[in-house]
């Protein structure tokens, strides 16, 4: 792919729900992945995975993280399972030695769902960063910055998360405003 640069997306994934939804996020999702070439691996940082220091998972086969509850038994009969890429998870620790590698670590949904639509037939290898709580916007910016090489080694960076995820304010009983199956009542709480 020598004529291509990968972008960085971000990307927020939104409720669980888009697993089985079929909207307009979803469809672009599902379209944009026959727009670009097929990358190398798919490097998803995670706003799920909140650490003291910034990790990276290294599993040739991470375990699929079912990180929210009180959804449909439907999403939880769905599994989404890619191969890691440890090869890939050791050069980005000898790139950027701040990051550390956790070979116990699944992908949690603010990834696998992403990739589900993505990617459905898992065939890309999937890794997450995670978020360094002790970092500051500004110096996240700057890991993302140092990120950036892998955009020419074919490799696809996803920022996963919403610029607010304050799920306490979300009216759970008006479904009729999202393009959702009436999940009122299923969903009790908010999952986080």
């Amino acid at each position: 792919m020598a004529n291509f640069r990968f972008p960085v997306l971000f990307l927020g994934h939104g409720s669980p729900m888009n697993i089985v939804a079929d909207n307009p996020f979803t469809q672009m999702l599902r379209n944009y992945s026959s727009a670009i070439p097929t990358p190398k691996a798919v490097v998803i940082v995670s706003a799920h995975w909140q650490t003291s220091g910034s990790y990276i998972t290294s599993s040739e086969n991470p375990e699929q993280i079912f990180d929210f509850y009180g959804f449909p038994p439907e999403l939880y009969r769905v599994y989404y399972t890619p191969a890691g890429l440890s090869s890939l998870a050791t050069h980005i620790h000898s790139a950027i030695p701040e990051i550390q590698v956790d070979s116990r670590r699944g992908i949690d949904h603010a990834g696998w769902t992403l990739m589900h639509l993505l990617y459905p037939k898992a065939s890309v290898p999937q890794l997450q960063i995670s978020l360094n709580v002790n970092l500051s916007p500004r110096e996240h910016f700057e890991l993302g910055r140092k990120l950036a090489f892998l955009r020419d080694e074919d490799v696809l960076v996803i920022g996963s998360g919403n610029l607010i995820h304050n799920l306490g304010l979300v009216d759970f009983d008006d479904s009729a405003k999202w393009n959702y199956p009436d999940i009122s009542d299923t969903i009790k709480r908010p999952f986080h």
